[in-house]
This record gives C-alpha cells, sequence and structure tokens, in this order.
C-alpha cells in the first residue's frame, strides 16, 4: 500500500540526498557512498509502506538489503556476485506474481540495465551508476497521480521513472558541449566532445586525455585516467593533449531526479 504522504518524505529525502552527492561531483569529481548507503536506507524504511503483509515485507527487506550490499561492496564478485543480484530478481518477480505492482519488477530490472551499463562503460562514474541503481531501489514508480506529463500504465513499465531520469539527465548534460565546442574551435577544430589544452591545464582539469603515446606515436584512445599518460606525453616532446571534459553527471541526475518526480515523464508528450 502506498502512503502519499510518506512518498513525499521519500522524495524531498532522496532529492537532499542527490542534491549533497552532486555538490561534491561539482568540487571534486567523487562522491562519498554514504550517499547512496543513506538511499538504500530510506528503500529499506520505505518497504513496510509499499508493500502488503509482513512476508513481503521481509522480502522487500531482504532483496533491497542484497542489492544495496552488492553496490556498496568490492568484495562480493564472480559466482557470489551472480548469487546476490539473482536472489533479489527473484523476490521481485515473486512480489509481482503476487500482486503488488508493476514496480516491482521495475527496481530489479533497472538495477541490472544501469549495471551493464556501467560495465560495458557506457555510463562512465562509478557514482553516476550508483545514483541511478540506487534510485530504482527508492523511487520505482511516480509518487503522485496526475503529474502533467502522464499516459496512464505505461509509464509505470516502460517509461519507469528510473528510465525518464536517465534520458532526461543525458538531454541535459548536452549542455558541457557547448564550452567544449567553444574551446574546440579556438584549437582550429569543431567538435562537442573533445577539445586541445597545455598539459600542465590538463593535470590541474577535471578532464580525461584522450591522446597517448602508442607504439612510439601518440595515437587516440578511449578517455583515460592513467596519469601517467601526461609523462609520456612530455616525453613525447607534446605540450598539449587532446581531452574530453569529466562531466558532474550526478548533477544532471539530480536535477532530472526532481523535475521527473514532479512533473512525471516527458515522453509520455510524444505517445499522445
Amino acid at each position: 500500500m502506498c502512503c502519499i504522504s510518506a512518498e513525499t518524505v521519500c522524495f524531498v529525502m532522496v532529492s537532499v540526498i542527490m542534491v549533497s552527492a552532486a555538490y561534491q561531483d561539482i568540487r571534486s569529481r567523487e562522491v562519498s557512498d554514504l550517499h547512496w548507503l543513506s538511499m538504500s536506507v530510506v528503500a529499506v524504511v520505505m518497504c513496510p509502506l509499499r508493500l502488503d503483509g509482513v512476508v513481503h515485507v521481509i522480502l522487500g527487506v531482504v532483496a533491497v538489503s542484497m542489492m544495496s550490499s552488492y553496490m556498496l561492496s568490492d568484495r562480493i564478485s564472480g559466482i557470489r556476485a551472480v548469487s546476490v543480484l539473482l536472489l533479489p530478481t527473484i523476490i521481485h518477480l515473486v512480489l509481482f506474481m503476487d500482486g503488488e505492482g508493476p514496480w516491482t519488477l521495475v527496481v530489479p530490472v533497472m538495477y541490472l540495465l544501469f549495471l551493464s551499463l556501467y560495465h560495458t562503460g557506457l555510463l562512465r562514474g562509478g557514482a553516476d551508476a550508483k545514483a541511478m541503481m540506487s534510485i530504482s531501489m527508492v523511487s520505482p514508480f511516480y509518487p503522485w497521480s496526475g503529474v502533467l506529463w502522464s499516459s496512464g500504465p505505461i509509464d509505470g513499465i516502460l517509461l519507469n521513472p528510473p528510465m525518464a531520469i536517465l534520458i532526461v539527465a543525458l538531454a541535459l548534460s548536452l549542455a558541457w558541449a557547448i564550452p567544449t565546442l567553444i574551446r574546440s574551435m579556438s584549437s582550429g577544430c569543431l567538435s562537442v566532445s573533445h577539445h586541445r589544452m597545455s598539459i600542465d591545464e590538463a593535470e590541474a582539469s577535471f578532464v580525461w586525455p584522450t591522446e597517448d603515446v602508442v607504439d612510439g606515436e601518440v595515437r587516440s584512445i578511449r578517455p583515460s585516467d592513467d596519469p601517467m599518460v601526461y609523462g609520456r606525453l612530455r616525453e613525447y616532446g607534446r605540450n598539449d593533449v587532446e581531452v574530453t571534459p569529466m562531466i558532474p553527471f550526478v548533477l544532471p541526475i539530480t536535477v532530472s531526479y526532481v523535475m521527473v518526480m514532479i512533473l512525471g515523464n516527458p515522453l509520455t508528450m510524444l505517445i499522445r
């Protein structure tokens, strides 16, 4: 059973946590795991308010706790990781089949999707992935009915909040393309993803080098967090390097979270 007042409190608490995480991401491009632990605690507390019956509540708490343990621990891998992730998925499937609503499927599906995006490199930062995985556990459905952008049940399944939040956050992150384009124009090329700067400036900036010395010559590479890249380029005789900005993606995720949870999914306007 969903309690509106409880969902409002949940929204406010998660918003505060996300704002704090975004602030850390802007300042240092690193976010403390205390934020994701706090959101996991909120998800556990919400279980008795969202699920009917003692058995369902216990199953929900177990599932969320296991998913949080995997997200926050570096020691769970291999077969243990499979079991730790498989059991919560089965639990949520059981809850769905027992009538708890489609949001119980949203939790494991979106959690595993964001985890997969991180391991494939499409979600670059660990904090970005943890933010989205945490949101999938704590906000798998829209807290209020009658939001501005809503198309009914399809929003709860296909256009669920975590998916909508990611899509809107990606759109908001395009704002970082503007200063990158301006800087790239000054260096004689047009690009919204990379530009050139001095190695000294790059070392002191929130950027990833996209060039390295490979087999005795400078070649383009995937964005690297290896600090030795700059030393190799200096030894080669280079004074500048092509870089791509480290986008503090938790910031657009935070803005997107507040927007989507209040207004709903803007993509439903296309469906209409």
